[in-house]
């Protein structure tokens, strides 16, 4: 019989094997490593259960870094997760996500862009002719908007390159002079911020709120570049 030594914040001794064996009434509460898969095997009531696999949650606790070679494969197509609700990786890095959907907690989509200086969230930019940055505030309620300085991406493109995440499509607060209805059209005005508008070839974004300040505010939009 072979024993392999698994080091965790102790030690646990598990027998390794080459291959799972048949299971026996016997074998409830063994633990197994099979080697020719790399699975953690337990004993259960009526079958060998993998502990590193299978619709239960199981975990693993390390204290140092880890690495494999090869694929890691789950015994089964889409029945299992990675990660749960309450307790999340940090950080995923893949070259690339192939998959049949995708979420987000934030809303907008944003592409990095360089900015002629720092802006507040909310901006609403033009592209700059002036200098070497790709991006200014508007100036005029004439400029043509490239995008409006994003809070919180849900996406972000160019995530590697330089410069600030400027929201393109979705929802995002936009700087906004003036009383503002729910449903209202939003134009550029000037200075980085947008009024209400009843052109609508003109218009930017569409207001999710009710405000009736007169004075400059983030409203939450509906972008419509």
């Amino acid at each position: 019989m072979q024993f392999h030594e698994i080091d965790t914040l102790g030690k646990m001794w598990i027998q390794r094997l080459s291959s799972l064996p048949t299971w026996t009434s016997a074998d409830r509460g063994r633990m197994i490593y099979n080697i020719s898969n790399g699975y953690i095997y337990m004993g259960g009531s009526a079958s060998w259960e993998a502990l590193t696999t299978g619709g239960n949650d199981r975990y693993i606790d390390r204290t140092t870094g880890d690495s494999h070679a090869g694929t890691i494969r789950p015994t089964a197509d889409a029945a299992y997760n990675l990660g749960h609700p309450s307790y999340r990786y940090a950080n995923i890095y893949a070259v690339n996500f192939v998959g049949l959907s995708t979420t987000a907690t934030y809303a907008d989509i944003a592409e990095k862009y360089l900015l002629d200086k720092e802006y507040t969230v909310g901006t609403i930019l033009k592209v700059n002719t002036n200098d070497n940055s790709e991006m200014c505030e508007i100036k005029n309620p004439w400029d043509l908007v490239s995008g409006i300085v994003s809070d919180k991406p849900g996406i972000v493109l160019n995530a590697e390159s330089a410069g600030v995440p400027i929201a393109l499509v979705g929802k995002t607060p936009v700087r906004v002079i003036g009383p503002v209805k729910k449903g209202d059209k939003i134009s550029p005005f000037e200075n980085g911020y947008g009024r209400v508008t009843l052109a609508k070839n003109d218009m930017i974004a569409i207001s999710l709120e009710n405000n009736n300040e007169e004075s400059e505010k983030l409203i939450t939009c509906l972008l419509k570049l």
